[in-house]
Order: structure tokens, then C-alpha cells, then sequence
């Protein structure tokens, strides 16, 4: 056989051969109604990344920090980290989409029988849901107009319980970071208290308000609360 029918032979064989992808390591989740990103998933323990010199003994896992604690607020990564997940929420809190929403498990769900008094609009809540976020408990109020309207999301609030005698500085520097994410996102505030520790913004179909409850010593909790337009407008008292 000559030279050249060897050659195409070697060439049929590699272009024959199976490929095997490696491992992708790639996962996807839901929050807030918006699909992210896809993003590596972190190796076992144990195992070094494709290209690493020698092998490495599996490092002892980090031990967690107490959100909201000093600690925590000294580390830059989990506050900007925090920051983002809130104006994250804020920005997409899924109001106006009806019961049950698109995302995962961990909320409990009552319904209310009898409800409020319907306000002059109609609309009375039908079903309350609760579940952890963001640190603190997310609450989601469904409201209906008449017994067989849908029940839609038109209002919803985060409580972050500060820990007992938790100093305001930190507090107050956080909650002017997470309006000035806010205001990057949405524009500028339509109100502002003067000591920055409380602030409206109004979208297009609801309105966002972030306030630290305490003094200038003491923090007790940071609320925030997304109400939809249609609600807000018919005086409903939350509860």
C-alpha cells in the first residue's frame, strides 16, 4: 500500500474516534421568577481540577458565619454578595403572577377564609404564604377580586430580625448600599427619609419600600415590602 492510502486510513481512524466530554459540573435553579445563570458546580472534596500540578490534600470546609453578626458584616464577599440577592428580589418580587408561583418548596401556605373587608377596588386576601429568604422570612399576600377571582401576588415583605443588641452603624451602611444597588436597577428614589434608613421607589406595576426599624444606636429589624399599584391604591390595610 502506498504512502497515501496509509494516510487517508490514520485520518479515517482519528475522525471514527468517540469523543467523551468531561463532566460538565453544571447546574440550574430558579428564585424570584428569573432563571440565572448556569454556573460550575464546586468539585468533591478531593479532587483537583483538570491542569493542577501534584495532588492536594482536601481542605477542612470553612465554617459558616452568623448572618447579620459583626463578623459577617466585616466580610466584604457575603455583604456585596447579599446586596446582590436583595436588589435581586426587589426588582423581580413576582408581583401581579397568581397562586401557586414558579419557584421551589419551603413556603407554607394558609388559606384565609373570610378574608379582609374587601377594600372599595374589591380585592380582598385570599391566601397568605411564608418560607425563608434573604436571611429573614419572605411573606407573600394573594389577593382576589370577589369569592371566584384568581388570587394574584399584589403585596409582599422580607423581615430580617436584627440580633439582640445589634449596633446601627453597620446596619445603616448596608441599608444605604442596598438603595444605591436599588436605585441602579430602578432609578432614583420618588422618597427618602433624611437619615437614608427608609426609601420608596415606584415601578411601573408596584412600589418598593426599604426601612431599618430602631434608633441611632440600636437596630431591631430591617423590612422591606413590594406592593402592587393596584393595591396600594385602594388604601388596603396590610396586615
Amino acid at each position: 500500500m502506498n504512502r497515501l492510502g496509509i494516510a487517508a486510513i490514520v485520518l479515517l481512524g482519528i475522525t471514527l474516534t468517540p469523543t467523551v466530554a468531561a463532566p460538565q459540573g453544571i447546574y440550574e435553579y430558579w428564585k424570584a421568577g428569573t432563571k440565572r445563570s448556569r454556573s460550575k458546580a464546586a468539585l468533591p472534596s478531593g479532587h483537583a481540577r483538570a491542569g493542577a500540578s501534584g495532588a492536594s490534600a482536601p481542605s477542612a470546609p470553612a465554617r459558616a458565619i452568623t448572618p447579620w453578626t459583626p463578623a459577617w458584616f466585616s466580610d466584604s464577599t457575603l455583604v456585596r454578595r447579599r446586596i446582590g440577592e436583595m436588589t435581586e428580589a426587589m426588582t423581580v418580587p413576582m408581583i401581579g403572577q397568581t397562586f401557586p408561583l414558579p419557584r421551589g418548596g419551603g413556603f407554607v401556605c394558609t388559606r384565609r377564609e373570610g378574608g379582609e373587608p374587601p377594600a372599595e377596588s374589591g380585592l380582598t386576601c385570599v391566601i397568605e404564604c411564608a418560607g425563608p429568604e434573604l436571611g429573614g422570612r419572605r411573606h407573600n399576600w394573594f389577593y382576589a377580586g370577589g369569592a371566584s377571582g384568581t388570587p394574584t401576588l399584589d403585596r409582599v415583605r422580607w423581615l430580617i430580625l436584627a440580633p439582640p443588641s445589634s449596633a446601627g452603624a453597620p446596619w445603616r451602611a448596608f441599608v444605604r448600599a442596598v438603595a444605591d444597588s436599588l436605585s441602579r436597577e430602578m432609578g432614583p428614589p420618588a422618597w427618602a427619609g433624611p437619615d437614608s434608613t427608609v426609601a420608596t421607589w415606584r415601578g411601573l406595576d408596584y412600589r418598593t419600600t426599604v426601612r431599618l426599624h430602631g434608633d441611632s444606636a440600636r437596630v431591631d429589624s430591617l423590612e422591606v415590602e413590594c406592593v402592587s399599584e393596584r393595591l396600594a391604591s385602594a388604601h388596603v390595610a396590610g396586615r
